[in-house]
C-alpha cells in the first residue's frame, strides 16, 4: 500500500502536476486521519467492552458478598438478642428480694449475659474496587455512592461494638467475684450460691449489666438497619445485572 501511494506521488511530481499532487497529499492526509480515528474508535470500543465485563464481575461479586454479610448479620442479631434477653432476666432476678436464685439457671444466664459479638461483613470486592481505583466502573450512581461511603456506613456499628465489648468485659470482671470457673471441670455450678445475697445488693453489677443490655438493644437496631441497607443494594445490583 505504501509503495502504491509513493508511485502515485512520484508520477504526479514527474509530470509537474503540482495542483493534482496537493489534492492527492490532502487526500492522503485525510485517509491517515480517518485511519487513526477508526483505530481510536475500535480501541475505545474494546476498552468499553472490557469495562462492561469488569463491572459485571464486580456486581456479581458484590451480590455474593452482600448475601454472605446478611447471613452474618443473622448470626450477630441472634446472639445479641440472647445477651439482651438474658441480661433483662438477670436484672429482674437481682431485684427480687423475697426469693433465692435458681442456681442452675443463674449459671447459664450469667455466662450468656457477659457475651458480645462482632459483625464480620464480606468486604473483599468492595475493598478491591476502592483500593484499585475502579469505582468509576460502577455506572449506577446510587451503588457507586454507597460503595464510596462503605466505611462511613459501618462506622456506627463499629463504635457500638467497641462499647459493647468494653461494657461486657467490665461486667464480666465484676462477675468473677461471684463465680468459680474451675467448677465447670467437675460439671458443678460455677455460680457461688452462698454469695447470692451479696450479688443481689451489688449495685455496680446491676449498672454494668444495664449498660450491657442497652448496648445490645442499640446494636440490634443498627444490625437490622444494615440488613435493610443490604437488601436495597441487592435490588439495585439485580436490576443492573438484568
Amino acid at each position: 500500500m505504501y509503495r502504491f501511494f509513493r508511485k502515485i506521488r512520484q508520477r504526479l511530481l514527474s509530470r509537474n502536476r503540482l495542483g493534482n499532487y496537493l489534492l492527492y497529499a490532502i487526500g492522503e492526509i485525510f485517509l491517515v486521519v480517518i485511519g487513526i480515528l477508526i483505530a481510536i474508535q475500535i480501541n475505545n470500543w474494546n476498552e468499553g467492552r472490557k469495562a462492561v465485563a469488569k463491572e459485571r464481575i464486580y456486581l456479581e461479586g458484590l451480590s455474593k458478598d452482600l448475601s454472605r454479610s446478611k447471613k452474618d448479620l443473622e448470626r450477630v442479631i441472634e446472639k445479641t438478642d440472647r445477651v439482651f434477653k438474658n441480661s433483662d432476666t438477670l436484672i429482674d432476678l437481682l431485684r427480687r428480694s423475697d426469693e433465692n436464685f435458681p442456681v442452675a439457671a443463674i449459671d447459664s444466664i450469667l455466662m450468656i449475659s457477659t457475651g458480645y459479638t462482632v459483625f464480620m461483613p464480606s468486604e473483599g470486592v468492595v475493598q478491591d474496587i476502592l483500593s484499585s481505583g475502579q469505582l468509576s466502573l460502577l455506572t449506577n450512581r446510587t451503588l457507586r455512592e454507597q460503595v464510596a461511603a462503605w466505611e462511613a456506613n459501618h462506622s456506627m456499628i463499629r463504635e457500638w461494638e467497641s462499647l459493647s465489648k468494653r461494657y461486657s468485659t467490665e461486667y464480666f470482671e465484676d462477675c468473677e467475684a461471684y463465680i468459680d470457673l474451675s467448677n465447670s471441670r467437675s460439671q458443678q455450678n460455677i455460680f457461688l450460691s452462698e454469695r447470692q445475697e451479696e450479688l443481689r445488693k451489688d449495685i455496680n453489677i446491676r449498672n454494668k449489666l444495664e449498660r450491657t443490655m442497652q448496648a445490645s438493644f442499640i446494636l440490634n437496631a443498627l444490625y437490622r438497619d444494615q440488613q435493610a441497607f443490604y437488601d436495597t443494594l441487592l435490588v439495585v445490583i439485580e436490576e443492573e445485572l438484568e
